[in-house]
């Protein structure tokens, strides 16, 4: 539900700004995003869970972990390719193939990070038995 009420946020901001710059556009999708982020603590059934932005617990480090990680993978899908031919003078094809292969990969590696973190929670949970 979050990724798509983000996903609206930026498409609402593309329709009101009236450039295509990126910058203005993030500038009036971020308050909309804080927006709802501030509607959902005040509701009564939350979309997130108490402190999910919180370095303090369990869920805040795993949303932020989830989150750089995410941010690190599109940022070398979209740069990649142009950081291979410029820097290592990787011809375009070859880098194309690199990056496609990191793409038919990433849908294993999903299953794999989801059992290891529910593991993970398991043991933590089983360790510290009275805590939330």
């Amino acid at each position: 539900m979050w990724r798509w009420a983000i996903i609206g946020s930026f498409v609402i901001a593309a329709f009101i700004t009236p450039s295509i710059d990126p910058v203005t556009q993030a500038a009036v999708a971020i308050p909309l995003i804080l927006l709802a982020l501030r509607l959902d603590a005040r509701a009564s059934s939350r979309l997130l869970p108490r402190g999910a932005f919180s370095f303090g617990n369990i869920v805040g480090s795993g949303l932020w972990i989830a989150f750089a990680l995410m941010m690190a993978s599109y940022s070398f899908a979209t740069y990649g390719p142009v950081l291979l031919q410029t820097l290592h003078g990787v011809p375009a094809t070859l880098a194309g193939l690199l990056l496609s292969t990191a793409a038919l990969v990433r849908p294993l590696a999903y299953p794999i990070a989801l059992v290891a973190g529910l593991s993970a929670a398991y043991h933590l949970v089983e360790a510290h038995p009275d805590t939330e």
